[in-house]
C-alpha cells in the first residue's frame, strides 16, 4: 500500500507549502541580463524550440506562462513555484515505491527536493529557470511512470513515461543519464519477471537512444551548436569525476558551512513549522513496522545514483564551474539520498526518539536551506539582477519613440554596462516592437547576431 489518502495528502500539502514558502521571498524581476529578453520573446510568439541548441521543445515549459499570463513576469514565477512543489510531491511517491511505508522517509525526500538548493543562486532567476524546473518535472514524472508501470504491470503507463521521458530530452539533453536509471529502481523486483523487464527496459532504451540521436546526432556530425562553441567539451574522463565531486560538494557542504546569521529571518520558523506540522500529519509507521534496512539503503543508492546522474551531462563541459542551474535536476536524488541518511541515523536511537531525530535534522536542513535562499535573493537585490537598468532603458526609449517602423535600428551605447550582449537588446526590442525592429549594442559581445558598422563615402561630413 501506498499509504493512507490522508498521509498522501498531507504529505503533497507540506511540500507544496514549503515550497512556496521559499519561493515568496524570490523576486520575478531577478534577471541575470542575458538570456530572459530572449525567453520571454520567443516563448510570446509560441516558438518551442532552438535549432541552435539542438533542442526542439526547450521552451515547452516557458510556453505556458508566456500564454495564460502574457508580459506578467509574476507568471514565470507561479509555473516555476509549481513545478518544483510537482516534483518534489512526485520525488515523495518515488520514495513510497522505493520504501513502501516509509512516510517520514517519503515526506523528507519531497520536502529536501523543494528546499535544497543552497547555492544555486539562478535557480531564483525565475524566467530562465521556469524551462529546467518543467524538464525535471517531467524526467521525474517519467521515471515515477516507469515504477509505477513495472508494478501495476500497465503497458499503457509505460508507454506514457517513454513519451514524457521522450519530450524531456528533446527539451534538455542534461535529462538523459537520469532517465537511464530508471530500471535500476524496480530493484529486485526483475527477478519475479525477468523476461518482462528485459523486454520493457529495451523499449526504454530505445525511446532514450532516439531522444538523444535527435540531439546529440548534429554535435557528434561537427555542426556548429550551443554546446560546444558557448560552453565547450571535455569529456575526459577524471576531468569529468572531478568535476562532478565538485558539484556534489557544492551540494552538501553548505549543511555544515553555511552562515548561522542566515537563519535570523522570518521566512526559516515559517518553513520549517510547514515541516514540522507535516510530519506530525503524516507520521511514518510503528517502530516495529519500520521499513527493513534494505529498503532504507536502496533508496540511499538510488538517490545516489541520480545525482551524480544528473550532475554527470553538466561535468562535461569545463564552463560549468559554479552550481549556477546544476542543483535543480539533481535536486531528487540528492533529496532522495539526505532523507534516507537522516532516516538511517535516526534509527541509531531508540524506537520512541526516532521520530525526534528525523523532525530534528528535517528542520535543519529545511532552515538553512531556506536562510540559503533568502540570502541569495539579498544578493541579487543589492548586485545581481540587472532588469532594473535594463527596464529603465526600455522605459526611456518607449517615451522617445513609442513606435518604430518595420526596418529600424536603434544603436545602444550603454555606458552602464547593463546590456553586455546584443542579441539581449535585440530580442527585447522585438518583444516590445514586433518583428523588423533590430537593436544592437555597440560594445555588447555580438553572440548570434554578430554585425559591423561601415561608414560610406556618401555619409562622412565635409
Amino acid at each position: 500500500m501506498m499509504g493512507s489518502r490522508r498521509a498522501v495528502l498531507s504529505m503533497a500539502l507540506t511540500i507544496g507549502a514549503v515550497a512556496v514558502l521559499q519561493q515568496v521571498w524570490v523576486s520575478p524581476a531577478n534577471f541575470g541580463g542575458a538570456d530572459e529578453w530572449l525567453l520571454l520573446d520567443l516563448s510570446s510568439r509560441g516558438i518551442l524550440g532552438v535549432p541552435y541548441a539542438n533542442r526542439p521543445l526547450v521552451l515547452l515549459c516557458q510556453a505556458p506562462p508566456a500564454r495564460l499570463m502574457s508580459g506578467d513576469l509574476r507568471g514565470f514565477w507561479l509555473f516555476t513555484t509549481l513545478y518544483f512543489a510537482s516534483t518534489g510531491a512526485l520525488t515523495s511517491w518515488l520514495a513510497l515505491r522505493l520504501a513502501p511505508g516509509a512516510r517520514t522517509l517519503a515526506l523528507l525526500a519531497g520536502v529536501a527536493t523543494v528546499a535544497w538548493a543552497p547555492l544555486d543562486y539562478l535557480r531564483l532567476d525565475t524566467v530562465l529557470i521556469c524551462g529546467y524546473a518543467g524538464f525535471t518535472l517531467a524526467a521525474v514524472g517519467a521515471l515515477v511512470l516507469f515504477v509505477e508501470a513495472w508494478h501495476r504491470r500497465r503497458f499503457a503507463l509505460l508507454a506514457a513515461g517513454m513519451a514524457l521521458a521522450l519530450a524531456a530530452t528533446l527539451g534538455v539533453e542534461s535529462v538523459l543519464p537520469l532517465l537511464a536509471v530508471a530500471p535500476i529502481l524496480v530493484g529486485d523486483g526483475w527477478r519475479r519477471d525477468p523476461r518482462r523487464f528485459g523486454q520493457w527496459t529495451l523499449a526504454w532504451m530505445a525511446v532514450l537512444a532516439a531522444g538523444a540521436g535527435l540531439m546529440l546526432g548534429p554535435l557528434l556530425l561537427g555542426w556548429p551548436s550551443y554546446q560546444t562553441e558557448a560552453l565547450g567539451v571535455d569529456p575526459h574522463p577524471l576531468r569529468v569525476g572531478e568535476r562532478v565531486l565538485q558539484l556534489v560538494w557544492m551540494q552538501i557542504g553548505p549543511l555544515v558551512t553555511s552562515a548561522p546569521r542566515e537563519l535570523a529571518v522570518a521566512a526559516v520558523p515559517l518553513a520549517v513549522l510547514a515541516l514540522l506540522a507535516g510530519l506530525r500529519l503524516a507520521p511514518g509507521p510503528h517502530p516495529d513496522r519500520e521499513p527493513p534496512r534494505r529498503a532504507i539503503a536502496f533508496v540511499l543508492a538510488a538517490g545516489v545514483l541520480l545525482t551524480l546522474s544528473a550532475h554527470s551531462t553538466l561535468a562535461l563541459t569545463p564552463a560549468i564551474r559554479t552550481p549556477a542551474r546544476t542543483q535543480i535536476l539533481s535536486a531528487p536524488g540528492f533529496g532522495l539520498a539526505l532523507a534516507a541518511m537522516i532516516v538511517a541515523i535516526a534509527r541509531v536511537a531508540v524506537p520512541r526518539w526516532r521520530p525526534v531525530v528525523a523532525a530534528a535534522l528535517g528542520a535543519w536542513f529545511v532552515a538553512v536551506g531556506t536562510g540559503r535562499v533568502v540570502a541569495m535573493q539579498a544578493e541579487w537585490d543589492r548586485s545581481r539582477s540587472l532588469y532594473p537598468a535594463q527596464a529603465a532603458t526600455l522605459s526611456a526609449l518607449t517615451r522617445v519613440a513609442p513606435g518604430l517602423a518595420p526596418g529600424s535600428l536603434v544603436l545602444l551605447l550603454d555606458e552602464s554596462g547593463s546590456w553586455p550582449m546584443t542579441f539581449t537588446f535585440r530580442h527585447a526590442l522585438r518583444y516590445l516592437y514586433g518583428d523588423g525592429v533590430v537593436g544592437v549594442v555597440r560594445d555588447g559581445a555580438d553572440f548570434l547576431y554578430p554585425w559591423r558598422a561601415r561608414v560610406s563615402p556618401s555619409s562622412r561630413g565635409p
